[in-house]
């Protein structure tokens, strides 16, 4: 068979050659269009039935939310806007039905899923005080999809959201969806959950989970390097969440797989309850891997100073007596922001917070060029601070 084509193409080739000898114009025999192969077909066919479903099963999750909320408010649904956030986590399924929550304070093998909630537009009102709905999935199939609503939404970009100190599987999703809302972020939330007890009186308890999720996050996140289709990853820990955040980050960059430079695009740390020398010592080895770096601190959080009492040395959180205000890091006072009682959770009580995270995750810009910061001084090094109200 290969013999009998390669004599028709030189046949081919001398008609042409004598043709052109003589003056004449050879007609150029077209071009072979090769059609899609069977293995191009059965992915295209496999992608259109995973979308497929993944439409059923998104009515099928809105409908029940829907249900929901009418067992919970009656007539009085506030107006609300469904978040579909995925989701990463080291906690273990809660092993009864009716526990309320899927997954709860045990520690557990590490899983991925999507949740579905429901976000009230008036941001007043928060999230709908519904329990989320839960669908876990196969790794295989979480990065599929997620690489289908990357190209649905039209965007490269993921925010993963690492929680704080005292939060359950559902508030760590509530407030997942409710950041992504009030940022009108294009991409995608993906919330990672580590074992937090969601008690007041578990401290230690979270204290020893958090350390302990550490490599679970950071392989997490370095398989969504590889597997995510992504272009630019943003980062934002809250309190204790920091912890794990730059502990798996300085892993990374002390051993990158591929190329991760500047895939982490902006890391954002909101009130981090972590040792302020630590944060320090660990910074200045990440960015080779980090693009850019900021801090929220405050001089009004008083869940920091109790930190601070308990361990003995100042948090990187707290602006009192003085700011964390280091090379490669952008340092931002939240001390003048109207906050809740405690003052730790000012990324969601503020306007002025959450304006500024808008223009920095959306729009990349840095502090110099943010609306309503004023560049101030600490001992020769700039940081800046929100505008007193």
């Amino acid at each position: 068979m290969g013999d009998r084509f390669g004599n028709v193409t030189v046949v081919l080739f001398c008609l042409y050659a004598l043709a052109a000898c003589a003056g004449g114009q050879a007609e150029v025999p077209p071009a072979v269009v090769e059609g899609p192969s069977q293995a191009e077909i059965r992915l295209a066919e496999a992608k259109k039935q995973r979308l497929m479903l993944a439409e059923v099963e998104r009515r099928a999750a809105e409908q029940e939310l829907a249900r929901r909320a009418r067992e919970v408010y009656g007539r009085d649904i506030p107006d609300y806007s469904v978040g579909r956030v995925l989701y990463a986590t080291d906690r273990r399924a809660s092993p009864k039905e009716d526990a309320g929550e899927f997954y709860g304070g045990d520690r557990g093998l590490p899983q991925m899923g999507l949740c579905t909630v429901g976000v009230a537009r008036d941001r007043r009102v928060g999230t709908l005080d519904v329990h989320t709905l839960v669908k876990p999935m196969p790794a295989g199939d979480f990065y599929l999809q997620l690489q289908d609503r990357l190209v649905e939404a039209g965007s490269t970009d993921l925010l993963i959201f690492v929680h704080g100190y005292n939060i359950t599987f559902d508030d760590a999703v509530r407030r997942a969806a409710q950041l992504a809302y009030d940022l009108g972020f294009p991409g995608l939330p993906i919330v990672y959950s580590w074992p937090s007890q969601g008690s007041l009186g578990s401290y230690l308890v979270d204290e020893t989970n958090v350390e302990w999720a550490t490599p679970h996050l950071k392989e997490f996140l370095v398989q969504l390097t590889a597997k995510s289709g992504a272009q630019a990853i943003h980062v934002i820990a809250h309190s204790m969440g920091s912890r794990a955040v730059m502990a798996a980050l300085q892993q990374i960059a002390q051993h990158p797989q591929g190329d991760l430079t500047s895939r982490f695009k902006e890391v954002v740390l909101l009130a981090p309850d972590m040792d302020a020398d630590v944060f320090i010592n660990q910074v200045q080895g990440i960015h080779r891997v980090v693009e850019r770096v900021t801090l929220y601190a405050s001089a009004k959080d008083k869940a920091l100073v109790w930190s601070k009492s308990a361990h003995g040395y100042p948090r990187a959180g707290d602006a009192r007596p003085s700011l964390v205000v280091v090379p490669g890091v952008d340092t931002i006072d939240a001390s003048w922001v109207d906050t809740s009682f405690t003052g730790h959770s000012y990324y969601a009580d503020s306007r002025s917070v959450l304006f500024d995270l808008f223009n920095l995750l959306r729009h990349g810009k840095p502090p110099g060029e943010r609306f309503g910061l004023l560049a101030k001084e600490q001992n020769g090094q700039r940081y800046w601070a929100f505008q007193p109200y």
